[in-house]
């Protein structure tokens, strides 16, 4: 029986699209664990590559030899590390070994290689990993490569250090746990939200906050690794930050930090616009984004469907209402929402608001004091007459509804008449 550890789609886009989403499948085709063969896939820059399958035949009758360093290292096999790998001597001698880790989204992680493999064979370079391994008592090869841009080891440091916030307290209430208050920071909120409804997402942001003797928290984040911003709770109050979650209200802190001029993300040193800034110091990879208007329908729907499938976070920025024109604004308008998920069989997109339902709340608000005043003929004269007469909670205009609790549900045509841009990133 075949099993395939990850295999995603390819995303069929445009030449001139291309390019931008080289990054996105550089990673998200891996080997095969199956009979052994060599199958020949194209890159999506029209090169060749040979993607390297398991081999489950008779292990091989040579002496076992490898060369993971030259130097002996007690008790890691060091030239792993790079791939994600972390492997114990089983012997005397540096192979075989056992894999004891494999890191979250890793070269390795992504070609199938699991915790417990043997390894028996090994030959690295700076930017290869040829391994030989022993699972179940059948033996399997595997080719690992290094991209420019796939992955960046944990933090020695930070590995050792305490986090306070457990992945599985952030998946707690995931995106959620992120609530844009009186600060236009938007860019960021959306892309913590993004980053929170994923598993791997959560395991970052856990690693992202350091605890501190003197109960103060240190954040250090992907995208800056080289320096550290500390957090006092004193400092969180003081800026009436309102995330319901206190991961989210340290991490806000620290970004208030690293950007005390918000619109210093916007820069182009930063990879402007901020909705790229946001994604890219919380993943530490450079973040892609396009223009959902001169996007194909097909084309944007394959991007979204692939990013949640393949669990990559995507953010999107609405135009403004002179953008818009004649159409109704059904969106907060100069805002970023993250994209939560994506229904195939109704082709609708998930969406949450940084801002949560705030907004709605102060139309109703604002409606209810309209009809207390002058009766029910001036209901929704809030909405009519503010600046966005946004859909109430169950309420669906021009493709979009209103879900409740800041999640908003859209269709592919309505995000590309609202959406100024949409902007991912690998984690």
């Amino acid at each position: 029986m075949r099993v395939r550890a990850c295999v995603s789609k390819r995303l069929r886009l445009p030449r001139s699209t291309q390019p931008i989403v080289a990054a996105l499948l550089a990673t998200s085709v891996c080997l095969s664990i199956g009979p052994a063969s060599a199958a020949a896939k194209q890159k999506p820059d029209g090169t060749v590559m040979q993607v390297p399958q398991l081999d489950t035949g008779p292990a091989q009758s040579q002496p076992l030899q490898g060369h993971l360093s030259e130097v002996r290292v007690e008790p890691a096999l060091a030239s792993c590390t790079p791939f994600g790998l972390t492997c114990l001597k089983v012997g005397k001698t540096e192979l075989p070994a056992r894999v004891a880790s494999v890191e979250l989204n890793s070269p390795a992680f992504h070609c199938g290689v699991k915790e417990g493999d043997v390894i028996l064979k090994a030959n690295a370079t700076n930017t290869n990993l040829d391994l030989t391994i022993q699972r179940d008592g059948k033996t399997y090869s595997a080719k690992i490569t290094l991209g420019p841009d796939t992955f960046r080891p944990s933090n020695p440091k930070l590995a050792k250090a305490p986090h306070p916030f457990s992945p599985s307290a952030i998946a707690q209430q995931g995106p959620e746990g992120v609530l844009q208050g009186r600060y236009p920071n938007c860019w960021f909120e959306a892309a913590l939200a993004a980053v929170a409804a994923i598993p791997r997402g959560q395991q970052v942001l856990s690693e992202m906050i350091i605890q501190n003797p003197d109960s103060s928290y240190s954040v250090v984040f992907r995208g800056d690794n080289a320096r550290t911003f500390y957090v006092r709770t004193e400092a969180v109050v003081s800026d009436r930050l309102i995330n319901p979650t206190p991961w989210a209200n340290v991490i806000e802190e620290a970004e208030r930090q690293e950007f005390p001029d918000n619109d210093a993300a916007d820069s182009p040193s930063r990879g402007s616009p901020k909705i790229k800034t946001g994604l890219a110091i919380l993943t530490g990879h450079q973040a892609q984004f396009i223009r959902p208007d001169s996007t194909a329908a097909g084309d944007l729907e394959q991007l979204i469907r692939g990013c949640v499938t393949n669990h990559i976070p995507i953010i999107i920025a609405t135009k403004s209402p002179g953008e818009n024109g004649h159409l109704p604004q059904v969106v907060v308008p100069n805002h970023a929402y993250a994209i939560i998920g994506f229904n195939p069989s109704t082709k609708r997109i998930i969406l949450r608001n940084p801002l949560g339902d705030t907004v709605e709340r102060d139309i109703a608000n604002k409606n209810a004091m309209m009809i207390a005043s002058y009766g029910e003929e001036y209901s929704g004269a809030a909405g009519r007459g503010g600046a966005w007469p946004l859909p109430m909670v169950g309420e669906e205009r021009d493709g979009v509804k209103n879900l409740g609790s800041g999640f908003i549900e859209m269709s592919v045509p309505a995000l590309q008449q609202y959406a100024r841009y949409i902007a991912w990133s690998q984690l």
